[in-house]
């Protein structure tokens, strides 16, 4: 009975799947990115802010369109625009002043990926959620070896963070797997990031969160999420739940935590500057 059940829900995902195809000239593009950062309570937000009646979900969390996707022999972006609508609602379903969300925190890291966005969402809003960079880097690690793609211990993963990504920032090619797993300091380095997207959107159609502040103040954040994307902030989301929480708790040597809170000392504080506003890392 399972091994039916299985092969009709099978049969029903490629019938969906071949119907959003046949439909995606007659689909929404996305008017909500959250892009970014990884490891920074994306996957929560998007939790979230689903739940509001004004905010359709996508077919997926994260579509990696505009980063060119997670495998480097296939390039997603190259896929072309009705291959990115398919996974947006029909504009039918779509009432004034909803919302359709793309949350994929690659885009904020992808040097790519901004320029792509404008050229096609040139009026889209942009959430950013940014996470104490040591924590986010150390996050980051435990997840990558928890897939199975890192052997070395901690520290010596981070030491050879630069060695790894050397080649890649050179050729600018962004499709090795490596930039996408092996970047932990890298990813912490948020005011380039943020200057990227700064030269080519106006200061309304970007908003950077504190993930603390999501966590620790989801309501607030919430309201102020809503005000941003001009939709009820009276709503109150029943689930707060946090998602996608990594479950390796390992203890981490109090030398990797002063090693990149140094290395990351200097960032931090030139991003406070810039975004006018201090964050307790």
């Amino acid at each position: 009975m399972n091994l039916f059940n299985n092969f009709q829900q099978r049969l029903q995902n490629k019938i969906n799947l071949c119907s959003r195809k046949l439909t995606a000239s007659q689909r929404v593009l996305p008017n909500c990115l959250i892009i970014g950062a990884q490891k920074a309570g994306t996957s929560s937000l998007y939790h979230y802010l689903v739940q509001h009646p004004q905010a359709h979900k996508s077919l997926k969390k994260e579509i990696h369109y505009f980063d060119g996707g997670l495998q480097e022999t296939k390039d997603t972006f190259l896929q072309g625009e009705n291959w990115y609508r398919y996974h947006f609602p029909l504009k039918s379903d779509m009432k004034k002043n909803d919302i359709s969300i793309d949350a994929t925190p690659m885009y904020l890291f992808n040097p790519l990926a901004p320029a792509r966005i404008k050229k096609l969402l040139p009026k889209a809003k942009l959430i950013i959620l940014l996470r104490n960079p040591v924590e986010r880097a150390i996050s980051h690690y435990f997840h990558v070896q928890r897939h199975g793609f890192e052997e070395l211990e901690i520290e010596e993963a981070m030491a050879q963070e630069e060695p790894r990504l050397k080649e890649i920032k050179q050729s600018e090619n962004y499709k090795d797997p490596a930039f996408r797993l092996y970047s932990y300091q890298h990813r912490g380095l948020y005011l380039e990031q943020i200057k990227r997207y700064q030269a080519l959107f106006n200061d309304k159609q970007l908003l950077i969160l504190s993930s603390d502040d999501l966590f620790q103040h989801p309501k607030n954040s919430l309201k102020q999420v809503f005000r941003f994307l001009d939709i009820d902030d009276s709503y109150q989301v029943a689930d707060l739940k946090s998602q996608n929480v990594g479950n390796n708790k390992e203890k981490v040597p109090a030398e990797t935590y002063q090693r990149l809170q140094e290395y990351f000392q200097q960032a931090n504080k030139e991003l406070f500057q810039h975004i006018k506003k201090d964050y307790p890392w």
